[in-house]
């Protein structure tokens, strides 16, 4: 009988060590799963941040493409005015040049 309750007394003893160790894997778990979620909201917060910049970002972005395509019609525009205008100054010192010589002719008749 002393050899079964010996038995019994180790057996008892072995089951609160893994009792034990039972309860201290269960906090260890919740503690990670409560680090995890933590970790989790951090990143889905980062995450709605970056999405944010992103969106601004892109948003800027459309807008200067709009800008860099009024600077180029507006370029267009000028270097269009400018070729005209240099057609123009050409025809008229042509005009000039032809009077001058048709008045050299006269004087020299």
């Amino acid at each position: 009988m002393f050899i079964v309750m010996k038995a019994f007394d180790g057996v008892e003893g072995s089951l609160r060590r893994v009792s034990g160790a039972l309860g201290q894997a269960r906090d260890d778990l919740r503690q990670r799963q409560r680090d995890h979620d933590a970790e989790i909201e951090r990143l889905s917060a980062k995450m709605a941040q970056l999405t944010r910049q992103r969106d601004q970002v892109t948003q800027r972005t459309g807008a200067y493409e709009g800008d860099v395509r009024a600077l180029r019609e507006q370029v267009e525009r000028l270097t269009t005015a400018n070729r005209n205008t240099e057609r123009m100054l050409t025809h008229v010192l042509h005009q000039r040049n032809e009077a001058w010589f048709a008045e050299d002719v006269l004087r020299a008749r």
